[in-house]
């Protein structure tokens, strides 16, 4: 399975070649099975949807909620402090 554009993929799996929309359905399908909860596949669909009818693409960021790298804990006997690498 791969896409290849909006609307077109492949498919192929022993004989059966599928492309098309078709395949791109059945790619969406497997993709939108192995999310982990209903909420999320509904959340995923209505952002897919949206962005098939406007053509605008979401942010995407990757937002690193614990913590920079960069940043380490130093600890002295009694004293706690956080040391930026910035």
């Amino acid at each position: 399975m791969a896409v290849v554009g909006k609307g077109f993929a492949v498919l192929q799996s022993g004989k059966l070649r599928v492309s098309g929309i078709m395949a791109w359905l059945a790619w969406a399908a497997v993709h939108l099975q192995f999310l982990a909860t209903s909420s999320l596949r509904l959340t995923v669909f209505l952002q897919w949807v949206w962005t098939y009818l406007t053509g605008q693409r979401g942010s995407r960021l990757i937002v690193n909620h614990h913590g920079s790298e960069l940043e380490r804990t130093v600890a002295d006997p009694g004293i706690s402090a956080v040391v930026s690498g910035k």
